[in-house]
């Protein structure tokens, strides 16, 4: 059956089920891993892995973004910045003093 499909169609169903897919499971084997024995090489790659396919996944099961705190170090992207802006000073209410 997968043959009678059109090639576009199956690059669709790849990068919209299976990509999304395979990012979750390979974060959440990443974090599990790092939750039973620390920090390793592996959860790493893990980690990696994950943001790579999470950047690449469209359709339905995409997250749209990666999770805050796991920006890519290698590239220089990284979880945006609060905003520092200052605030606008809020209006006092109005309020009469007369009896």
């Amino acid at each position: 059956m997968w043959v009678l499909l059109s090639r576009h169609l199956r690059t669709w169903a790849i990068f919209a089920i299976a990509v999304p897919l395979l990012s979750r499971v390979l974060g959440a084997l990443g974090r599990a891993i790092e939750r039973r024995h620390g920090p390793s090489a592996l959860t790493h790659v893990l980690t990696w892995a994950q943001r790579m396919l999470a950047r690449r996944a469209r359709g339905p099961l995409a997250t749209g973004t990666t999770p805050p705190g796991t920006g890519d170090r290698t590239h220089g992207t990284h979880a945006p910045a609060p905003d520092r802006s200052p605030q606008q000073p809020q209006p006092r209410p109005v309020t009469d003093t007369q009896p």
